[in-house]
């Protein structure tokens, strides 16, 4: 795997995180990436809109 999802899935899967977010802007263009879960052990997985503040996100 290559790029930001590789780049977290690393982590996660070394058990550094459970679950990581990222905010990737590349030629003008943003978009978010999403790997893991919220908490080690499994549990919900990693959403996209986790650290926007949205109203859904669990870490709110």
């Amino acid at each position: 795997m290559s790029g930001p999802y590789g780049l977290l899935r690393r982590y996660v899967d070394d058990g550094t995180v459970p679950g990581a977010v990222a905010l990737v802007a590349r030629g003008g263009r943003t978009g978010t990436v999403a790997a893991g879960t919220f908490g080690f052990g499994g549990g919900s997985l990693m959403r996209q809109d986790a650290c926007s503040g949205s109203p859904r996100s669990p870490n709110r």
